[in-house]
């Protein structure tokens, strides 16, 4: 590969990676807020999104994370595609709907429309471009990958009980 077309497809793998730390982050300090926002779209119960809304931030934010870093770029991704897919759904049985819901995207609110399929479907986009930059590595990546699977856990656990209380 050229070496422009290198650093073309570094910059989509570091945009879409940014994009998902500013997500996950945007949605840590109200995990009440994130649930109700899940719920909104009357897809599952309360329990699961309960689970949804302890998980899905952290997730966001650490495989934008790894994916912007370059470090085994590959899981990253495909989790950051499995969650776009999954959010295409939900706005599209949404939208069916007609229903009059936040899309729960970041801080501020947002209600669900076309334009955010739209906006899925250029982060994927820019997911797919990423995995084909050239690979980084690193000294002790696994081990790094291996505590930022903790992180992604114990946040987890932490918004979990928050959303119990």
């Amino acid at each position: 590969m050229s070496v422009f077309l290198d650093e073309l497809l570094t910059v989509c793998r570091f945009l879409v990676g940014g994009f998902f730390v500013w997500s996950g982050s945007s949605k840590f300090g109200n995990p009440a807020m994130f649930w109700s926002q899940i719920m909104g779209y009357q897809i599952t119960g309360a329990g699961v999104s309960r689970v949804l809304a302890a998980v899905i931030p952290p997730l966001e934010f650490m495989c934008g994370l790894f994916f912007a870093s370059g470090m085994l770029p590959l899981v990253p991704g495909i989790i950051l595609l499995i969650l776009l897919g999954v959010f295409c759904i939900a706005i599209t049985v949404s939208l069916v709907r007609k229903a009059d819901n936040d899309c729960g995207c970041g801080p501020k609110s947002s209600k669900v429309s076309p334009l955010h399929l739209v906006r899925n479907a250029l982060l994927a986009a820019l997911v797919v471009a990423g995995l084909f930059s050239p690979p980084l590595h690193y000294v002790g990546d696994y081990v790094v990958a291996s505590c930022g699977a903790l992180i992604i856990i114990g946040a987890s656990i932490y918004r979990w009980r928050m959303l119990n209380r």
